[in-house]
């Protein structure tokens, strides 16, 4: 259960302003819920979810994971915790481009504190697989359409069952076709596993297959 409680991101302009980069009054997800964070670019949604992830510390306010405050942790609790529960999915992929897919993966499954045994290489195998992508397996990134570099970038974060998943505009780059494609995939996986899903988009449409809806609207300045 993730809960969010008057939680601000704020930085200090040069000239003394300070920027509110995102502010949340209250906010909750259980698990298996999809939700969208919805809303205008610089209302705040990446900076959400990396306050979310543990990426970066809020400036006031609590985040919470099953009732404790993991924005109070030290750094390395942090980098444990995500390792364990979070899949992230960037919107430029962030794939290793010396690495093929399926190393990718592994990368993702070494930080998740996964050994490499049969059944690890095996579930590696039939997420590929499930992502139409299980002849691909030894090429690298280079070697892939943007389409099939996303599908990566879902298999790798879901190999570890994280039970939260944070997706930054997983489609922004794809064509329609692939766009489909890819939420499609994510949101069945996401299911399957009972996983968290929250998806920050722009997109109607990607919006429109959401049961649930977060607005979120441009925080704005507050002057010196």
């Amino acid at each position: 259960m993730l809960t969010i409680r008057n939680i601000r991101k704020e930085y200090r302009h040069p000239n003394g302003e300070t920027i509110v980069a995102a502010a949340v009054r209250e906010f909750g997800a259980a698990q298996g819920e999809q939700i969208v964070l919805a809303g205008p670019s610089g209302s705040g949604k990446t900076t959400l979810l990396h306050l979310i992830a543990g990426f970066t510390e809020p400036t006031a306010g609590e985040i919470l994971w099953d009732g404790e405050r993991i924005d109070a942790w030290a750094g390395r609790r942090r980098d444990t915790w995500r390792g364990g529960n979070v899949g992230y999915i960037f919107q430029n992929f962030n794939l290793l481009p010396g690495l093929d897919v399926r190393e990718n993966v592994m990368v993702a499954a070494a930080l998740g504190n996964r050994k490499f045994g049969s059944e690890e290489r095996r579930r590696i195998s039939d997420l590929l697989a499930r992502v139409g992508l299980g002849d691909r397996a030894g090429h690298k990134p280079s070697q892939l359409s943007m389409g099939e570099q996303q599908r990566v970038a879902v298999v790798r974060a879901l190999i570890n069952t994280p039970r939260l998943i944070l997706a930054d505009e997983p489609t922004a780059s794809l064509d329609r076709d692939n766009a489909d494609i890819v939420l499609g995939l994510l949101q069945t996986l996401c299911r399957e596993q009972g996983s968290i899903l929250i998806l920050a988009t722009h997109d109607h449409e990607v919006r429109a297959r959401f049961p649930r809806v977060h607005e979120m609207t441009r925080p704005g300045r507050i002057p010196a």
